[in-house]
């Protein structure tokens, strides 16, 4: 069992932990575990947060995801922008956040937003 770096409880029952890029999901409070998600991704994924038991987003250096059925399945939603990610967060299932930085002369912080759970504007 790898080592867990963060736990997240989803619907009330569901927790999800990640090590080195791996996404694992258990249903019976920790006696099994199984992988959602597993990237080669380098460096690994900054944050990941759950709406609900079925959405969810990772954001790592390079790329934004999205699942809307429970890790089964995730969809590139990066934004299109000369930058990294480090932090993700939701108030619902559709106005969340994402904070990281544009590479430029130097280094610029940005913080985007989406009120549609995909499409995300930078916040001036």
């Amino acid at each position: 069992m790898p080592t867990l770096v963060m736990l997240l409880a989803v619907g009330g029952h569901l927790l999800f932990g990640t090590k080195n890029n791996i996404l694992l999901k258990t249903s019976d409070g920790g006696k099994n575990w199984s992988i959602l998600f597993s990237s080669n991704e380098s460096p690994p994924s900054e944050s990941v947060f759950f709406t609900g038991a079925d959405t969810g987003y990772i954001v790592s250096s390079s790329s934004v995801l999205k699942t809307t059925n429970g890790g089964i399945d995730w969809i590139n939603q990066t934004p299109s922008l000369n930058g990294y990610y480090n932090a993700v967060f939701f108030r619902d299932r559709n106005s969340g956040y994402i904070i990281g930085g544009e590479y430029s002369d130097s280094c610029t912080s940005i913080m985007l937003k989406t009120t549609n759970g995909g499409y995300y504007r930078e916040i001036e």
